[in-house]
């Protein structure tokens, strides 16, 4: 019982509500349904949009960390070429000027080297540039010294503090005679935290405004970036990456770093055991993002407010046939309901089926109306009014038009009905109404009361 009455309570509420009309439903659907399609299909393609460009910053990133790689071993290339060609110079001499002028040279001439030394066999500094280093006659206990003495080849140290404080890479070249023994070595140094081979070349690169570039050696620390902070330290990145990194020689990925997502190319130097990195701050895929949004924008809109219109009138057009059928439904003149119908533009097959089917079953009502009325308001035998009919034909009768009210008494009707049977008598009424109705046609109308006539008291 409790459920049935919740039903009912409920059922009342749905009446209650307005129901909505036809035209807004098909334009809110129509319409709707494009904007959600077209937010669905910006969201999708600005997925894939980003991916696409994420893809092409870490292929960019890797191609210029290849090119970069390539210019930077060149650049070591020369300086070792340059480191030979002055320790041939200096095989052939012991004099102390012409060896401080030979490393001046090396120094002066082409800016690879932010200074310059001549070692002895025995580790002594016999010459430098600049002087000002304060380093002659001093005996290196750097590693890279003593490593260069032993290797007695072409080396490349990895990033150390040199003996008057700088963070340097070391790049040095075997001294022989002429007998070929070996009497040392000639070294030059790169500062790492100031102006250098490395920041001349890698500070002006005319990639992207937020990429950085890094070398870093194979043991992981930074040997230069532009942030000196950053430089001498391990460079910060996962064992997948650093596994990448010594396993083949140029690729792509990400890192993370104080919480920041990087997108990283990298490329080995052919000369060293150093990498070149450029990264990206993963946000400036978001920067690109929004700024293909903004061009696109436009024409988005643009296409969503012509396709939406577009909506709006096929649906206009596809309600209008149906609310003009709801309308002339609810028409008190069904006879003026006939004609608007009739009328009404049905284009499309669904519409054309409803309007005839309508026109169909209206015409049909009013028919059976027609013909109810006439059962109701006419004698069934005559064909006249009766009493009914009379009174109706009264009511809708104009006031202040004039009416003339005729009374026909038929005598001794009972007798007829007595000696020739009611079959006559029938006859006789039919008779009568069409001779009134043939004689007086204004007439037709006329009224028919039939009875037993009133017997006369004895």
């Amino acid at each position: 019982m409790v459920n049935v009455e919740f039903f009912n309570y409920i059922e009342c509420i749905f009446m209650r509500i307005k129901k909505p009309h036809l035209r807004p439903i098909v334009i809110t659907l129509s319409v709707g349904g494009i904007l959600l399609t077209s937010i669905f299909l910006i969201v999708v393609i600005m997925v894939f949009k980003r991916e696409n460009i994420e893809k092409d910053l870490l292929d960019a990133n890797s191609s210029y960390a290849m090119k970069m790689s390539d210019v930077m071993s060149n650049y070591i290339e020369i300086a070792q070429r340059e480191l030979a060609y002055g320790a041939k110079k200096i095989e052939s001499t012991n004099d102390i000027d012409s060896l401080k002028n030979e490393a001046d040279r090396l120094r002066l001439q082409s800016g690879m080297f932010n200074s310059v030394l001549v070692v002895s066999d025995g580790a002594v500094v016999l010459a430098t540039s600049p002087e000002s280093l304060g380093l002659v006659g001093v005996h290196l206990n750097s590693s890279a010294s003593k490593l260069a003495i032993e290797a007695k080849k072409p080396f490349i140290s990895a990033p150390y503090k040199s003996a008057s404080g700088n963070l340097i890479i070391f790049l040095s070249h075997p001294i022989y005679d002429k007998n070929s023994n070996y009497i040392g070595y000639v070294g030059g140094s790169i500062y790492l935290k100031e102006q250098s081979l490395f920041s001349d070349v890698l500070s002006r690169h005319f990639f992207k405004s937020d990429t950085e570039i890094s070398i870093v050696s194979d043991d992981g620390n930074v040997i230069f970036n532009n942030d000196n902070s950053a430089v001498g330290r391990p460079m910060v990145m996962d064992d997948n990456l650093k596994s990448k990194l010594t396993s083949s020689e140029r690729g792509e990925g990400i890192f993370f770093s104080s919480g920041n997502k990087y997108l990283l190319g990298y490329a080995h130097m052919k000369n060293t055991a150093w990498s070149v990195l450029v990264y990206s701050h993963a946000d400036s895929v978001t920067t690109i993002l929004i700024t293909y949004a903004k061009s696109v924008l436009v024409l988005l809109i643009v296409i969503v407010i012509t396709f939406s219109l577009f909506s709006y009138f096929i649906a206009s057009r596809i309600s209008i046939p149906l609310e003009k059928l709801a309308i002339s439904t609810n028409a008190k003149d069904i006879g003026g309901s006939l004609v608007d119908i009739k009328g009404i533009n049905a284009w499309y097959v669904e519409a054309d089926r409803l309007k005839k089917a309508l026109f169909t079953h209206i015409k049909i009502m009013i028919e059976r109306v027609d013909s109810l009325n006439e059962v109701a308001l006419k004698d069934p035998l005559t064909g006249v009014n009766n009493r009914l009919g009379f009174s109706n034909k009264i009511q809708n009768h104009k006031q202040g038009s004039g009416a003339s009210v005729i009374a026909i008494d038929v005598d001794f009707f009972k007798k007829i009905n007595d000696n020739f049977g009611h079959g006559v008598g029938d006859e006789v009424l039919v008779t009568l109404a069409q001779v009134i109705n043939c004689g007086f046609p204004g007439l037709g109308r006329f009224p028919q009361s039939r009875g037993q006539p009133e017997r006369k008291p004895e």
